[in-house]
């Protein structure tokens, strides 16, 4: 990630160490329209998580395919988040299956509504040359995030490696990573896209990536009960999303040349970024919350175990009502 300065429309305490808080300068001056069915005095709320899987829906508002009007957006740390959400104090969140799933454990009321992508490659670990294997890992300095998405990863890999948290020494990082790296004092990493371009650009190899987890790593919308209430609201932000991507699949120059100032990449490095990520239409979608599909319930029986081993959530999580095809 490059250091950014705050995004001047989202309000919220600083940036804490979390998943997806990685391109924050995209949505300087960003105004999401009021969706309908929200008054003036009362917009929807949405977690800020403008992780590259997210951009096609920050796209869609800016070409005029979502109403107009204010959608406020907030910037939580991880602990907040699940707070807010608690509490009802966030309408809709962008954010991966096993941050909802620790949100659930915790009493909000958040659904599943439309899946953004799965990470087939967008999240990895990567080392210095001399590390470049994943025998090498023992006895390393591995950057790891405070957050679900970093405990997926680094339980993924250390299993991987035949390794556990014992043999190796955690340094827990902000989201930052290219920074966090470059203040050294570790041998490795755990990060994701673009940080992962970046990071290779820095002369790091990658030893395990998300290719090697299918259908572990994967980011939602998820909306509360007022959110959900307003049903033609939630279905126009989805169907934002849904032109948007087909658009990137019918015209891609075009697109990435506007993803690419989004994310604050050479537009020729879009593609690169984006190949990390299988972005589901809207009949997969359907496929995939409806009952929920295999890939959707399995998921949530492989996170169960990590997240409840690492102190997360205290029992496990239900896939019951965790997600809704009826938004679609």
């Amino acid at each position: 990630m490059h250091p950014r300065r705050r995004p001047d429309r989202i309000a919220g305490p600083a940036p804490n160490a979390q998943r997806r808080r990685l391109l924050a300068a995209s949505a300087a001056g960003l105004a999401l329209g009021l969706l309908p069915g929200c008054s003036s005095s009362t917009p929807l709320r949405m977690a800020y998580e403008p992780w590259a899987g997210y951009q096609f829906l920050v796209l869609a508002e800016r070409d005029g395919l979502i109403p107009s009007g204010t959608l406020e957006w907030v910037d939580l740390s991880v602990d907040a988040r699940i707070h807010s959400a608690a509490n009802e104090e966030l309408d809709l969140v962008q954010v991966t299956l096993d941050e909802l799933m620790a949100m659930r454990a915790h009493g909000a009321d958040m659904q599943g509504v439309l899946v953004f992508n799965t990470s087939a490659g967008g999240d990895a670990v990567l080392a210095r040359p001399e590390r470049a294997s994943l025998d090498a890992l023992a006895g390393a300095r591995i950057g790891v995030e405070t957050s679900t998405i970093g405990t997926l990863m680094l339980d993924a890999v250390l299993r991987e490696a035949g390794l556990t948290r014992e043999q190796v020494e955690i340094v827990y990082m902000g989201n930052d990573h290219p920074a966090a790296w470059q203040a050294g004092g570790m041998d490795a990493i755990i990060a994701y896209q673009p940080s992962v371009y970046q990071l290779e650009q820095l002369g790091l190899v990658r030893l395990f990536d998300s290719c090697r987890v299918p259908g572990l790593i994967i980011d939602l919308l998820a909306a509360g009960p007022r959110a959900r209430a307003h049903r033609s609201a939630l279905k126009a932000l989805i169907d934002g999303h849904f032109d948007e991507l087909q658009r990137w699949k019918t015209n891609p120059i075009d697109s990435a040349h506007r993803l690419g100032g989004l994310m604050q990449i050479p537009a020729r490095e879009v593609r690169t970024v984006l190949a990390g990520l299988n972005l589901p239409d809207r009949d997969f979608n359907r496929h995939l919350l409806d009952g929920p599909a295999g890939t959707l319930a399995e998921a949530v029986e492989r996170i169960n175990p990590v997240l409840l081993a690492a102190g997360q959530i205290e029992r496990p999580v239900s896939v019951d009502g965790l997600f809704s095809a009826e938004f679609l």
